[in-house]
């Protein structure tokens, strides 16, 4: 029998049968484990600037608030005056921001000497204006830095714990603060320091719902201390300075702080990590290190994993009659998978999106919707299976009869255009109803050409709109009487002196008695008494008349279109009303009042101050006169 040539031999079928199989194997593995290792790289880098985005998120919100109390009139009228009247103003400003922000465990004003002279605390979930236990800070490293800064400008401390009385405070109360230098308010003030300290735990619980279960947050200051991540040595450096990832890793430290990001193994585990500082404008901020560590797996468990599923596939591929159909069925398997993890990342992203606080819409090139979350749903009164393949500029930019919200190009185009991004403070969108809603905006783009995106953020700033006004009418109005201040009132005049074809006329009125009134009843009574008076003239008065409060029991009318007789005959009217009013006290007691009334009407070339002074003058002679009567300076 001859001998069968090596190519037909059993020994060369199975040398090609391996290298075939191995081949394949190689083949097919390699890119297996090439699309394990892209994929794992996006879900990093999209974690890590998920992360980003939630810190630059919540630092945006805590310096914007800063910024907004610092500028805010009733802060600034109160360094005018320094006043207890204006004081009130103030700490209820600071308290209502306290209530609006439960994220803030502190919104303080430091003067110029480190002195606390307005401070709100959140504690137990309430909201509590702190009196009686102002502390002196100048010694604190952000105290020292906030009083460094120029008027106007806007810093971040480093995140530490708090100290109240020059102690840590336990159980601690990790924090970021923002600090707001006043700009000048007087001539001789030079003012102090707006600081909120935001709650460092919630951006930390925060930025933990960016992770999959399978890895952990850390987060590092810039010298290295934990701040997350490092279990027992979390927030230690605050206590023993040398607590820190620095000091017993300092050869990694100094690699790690020369690499914008990058990643390390350390103790069988792979971290990876990015800087990050807030630089939004021209506010400064320390960097902090931002990572994830994933939990017992090293940096090479992608490559391991591969190359034991490959020998696998190699020895059932070399074990089974079909091995092509087996490798076939198993890389169809293995796809299916990868397919199914990323739809569930996919799931993961948009559940984190929802959870985002902020309302997420992704357009396409055109500026089509390609989805929204829920809170963009709330905002705009729009679901996502309506709004889905709908331009976002002709449905939220424009009017039914085309009229554009923008005076200039539509913001969201002209980004997916030149894919710069673009951000307002101050935008407007129409939801469905076609109502104009306020908001912040930025809009992000992200690849190029005909597959260019952009991510548009918007958020409610309706309750700063309303906080606004309500700051402006606690500077403007008496808070017990709702009648206007003396400076509201002479800016009124000072308007309606400038038209002498019309010339105002003033009421000067005094309630009879009213210092026996509060020593007989006290103040309370005292306080009804003048809020009985003040609502029984304004029902008297017509739109457009001025009714104000310029001293303790001291009132002015000012009105116009009426002639000197008949403004005397109003102040009658008002004196016979006082004259029927009854307060009751909390025993029981009726206190009734009467009311003596000075009349003046503008004469051409005087100035407010000297009509303020006839009226005055009537006043007077009424009072001594024998009170409850009218008379005409």
């Amino acid at each position: 029998m001859s001998k069968l040539s090596w190519p037909h031999s059993l020994v060369f079928k199975a040398l090609v049968l391996v290298v075939v199989i191995g081949l394949i194997v190689v083949f097919t593995q390699h890119r297996l484990y090439e699309k394990d290792r892209e994929l794992g790289q996006v879900v990093i880098q999209r974690n890590l600037a998920l992360m980003q985005l939630m810190a630059e998120n919540h630092v945006e919100e805590l310096v914007r608030d800063a910024e907004f109390i610092a500028n805010s009139p009733v802060l600034k009228n109160y360094l005018r005056s320094m006043s207890p009247y204006a004081l009130a103003p103030a700490q209820e400003a600071f308290w209502v921001l306290s209530t609006l922000r439960p994220q803030y465990d502190q919104i303080r004003y430091i003067d110029r000497f480190g002195i606390e002279q307005i401070r709100v605390n959140r504690r137990n979930g309430q909201s509590e204006l702190v009196t009686d236990d102002l502390q002196v800070k100048s010694d604190r490293d952000y105290v020292r830095k906030g009083l460094a800064l120029k008027p106007g400008e806007t810093a971040l401390s480093p995140f530490e714990l708090n100290r109240e009385n020059g102690r840590i405070e336990v159980p601690y109360r990790p924090a970021l603060r923002a600090i707001a230098r006043l700009g000048e308010v007087g001539e001789y003030y030079t003012p102090g320091i707006v600081v909120i300290n935001g709650n460092a735990d919630q951006l930390i619980h925060r930025l933990v719902t960016a992770l999959p279960a399978t890895s952990e947050l850390i987060l590092l200051n810039e010298q290295g201390g934990w701040l997350a991540g490092g279990g027992d040595q979390d927030w230690q450096f605050s206590i023993t300075p040398s607590a820190t990832f620095a000091s017993s890793h300092p050869s990694l430290w100094e690699s790690i702080k020369s690499s914008q990001t990058g990643q390390f193994e350390l103790a069988g585990e792979c971290y990876n990590y990015t800087w990050h500082s807030y630089r939004e404008g021209e506010v400064s901020s320390p960097r902090w290190l931002i990572g994830q560590r994933r939990v017992d797996a090293p940096c090479t468990t992608e490559l391991l994993d591969n190359v034991q599923q490959g020998g696998l596939r190699f020895a059932i591929a070399f074990g089974l009659s079909f091995p092509l159909l087996l490798l076939w069925h198993r890389a169809s398997a293995r796809k299916r998978e990868l397919v199914s993890n990323l739809e569930a990342r996919n799931e993961e992203l948009r559940l984190i999106a929802n959870e985002s606080g902020h309302g997420l819409l992704r357009v396409d090139a055109q500026g089509c919707v390609e989805w929204m979350n829920r809170e963009a749903e709330r905002l705009l009164g729009w679901k996502e299976a309506d709004l889905e393949g709908q331009n976002l500029h002709e449905t939220c930019h424009q009017f039914e009869d085309g009229e554009s919200l923008h005076k200039g190009p539509c913001p969201t185009l002209e980004a997916l255009q030149t894919g710069q991004t673009y951000r307002s403070e101050h935008e407007r969108m129409l939801d469905r109803s076609g109502s104009i809603v306020h908001l912040t905006m930025s809009v992000s783009t992200y690849g190029e050409g005909g597959e260019r995106r952009a991510i548009v953020a918007i958020s409610d700033i309706g309750s700063h709109i309303e906080m606004e006004k309500t700051l402006t009418e606690l500077a403007t109005t008496d808070s017990l009487t709702g009648a206007l201040n003396r400076r509201s009132l002479l800016q009124q005049l000072d308007v309606w002196t400038t038209n002498a074809t019309n010339p105002p006329c003033l009421l000067m009125l005094d309630i009879d008695h009213f210092k026996r009134v509060n020593d007989t009843y006290g103040h309370n009574a005292g306080d009804r008494v003048l809020k009985a008076f003040s609502s029984q003239i304004m029902e008297l008065l017509r739109k457009g008349d001025v009714f104000a409060r310029t001293g303790g029991e001291e009132f002015v009318v000012a009105i116009r279109n009426l002639s000197l007789a008949d403004a005397s005959a109003l102040a009658e009217r008002i004196r016979m009303a006082v004259a029927g009013i009854e307060c009751q006290t909390d025993n029981g007691d009726i206190i009734r009042i009467t009311t003596s009334i000075g009349v003046a009407i503008y004469q051409e070339g005087e100035s407010v101050e000297q009509l303020l002074a006839r009226a005055d003058g009537a006043l007077y002679r009424a009072k001594h006169g024998g009170r409850d009567q009218v008379r005409v300076g």
